[in-house]
């Protein structure tokens, strides 16, 4: 069996931890693992330009080897990026997925869990936009909104401090 490892560019001692998490999970499996590690603060760059993820896939692809990670966290800043690309990656490619901390995840569960997590997203977009709107209405009836905190708010957005 071979493995692509892919451990995303945190500090020292979690590129060490990750490295033993994603061990531990191919023990007893006589596992070929190759190594891509991630330079720090790449995470948040767009796919195109992470050249340790893409190598990793490719080999992958390339051998018929599974994709391993640690967190599912590790690989983008929101889950569900992360399992939407996964996802992607399993449909057109055909490897396996193994993630050493939630083992549910494999290239069997990722279509569930990724249209799960995009289903979540959408949820908490729309309730996020209908609490935006109640505090809208209720500034432009009354001029203020209270928060549960007790702070009074008279605008939304970003305001300069320059007028206080």
């Amino acid at each position: 069996m071979k493995v692509g490892a892919f451990i995303t560019g945190a500090s020292d001692d979690h590129q060490k931890t990750q490295r033993k998490r994603i061990k531990a999970l191919l023990r007893d499996t006589g596992a070929s693992v190759k190594w891509y590690t991630e330079p720090e603060g790449r995470q948040r760059r767009d796919v195109e330009d992470r050249r340790e993820l893409n190598d990793c896939v490719r080999y992958c692809r390339a051998n018929d080897a599974t994709f391993a990670l640690h967190s599912i966290s590790d690989l983008f800043p929101k889950k569900w990026q992360a399992l939407t690309f996964l996802k992607h990656q399993v449909e057109m490619y055909d490897i396996d997925v193994k993630v050493a901390d939630d083992p549910i995840i494999s290239k069997g569960s990722l279509h569930v869990l990724s249209a799960a997590a995009d289903a979540q997203r959408h949820r908490i977009a729309k309730k996020s936009k209908q609490a935006i709107d109640s505090i809208k209405a209720k500034l432009e009836e009354e001029g203020s909104y209270t928060a549960r905190n007790g702070r009074t708010i008279t605008r939304l957005g970003i305001h300069d401090k320059l007028s206080e």
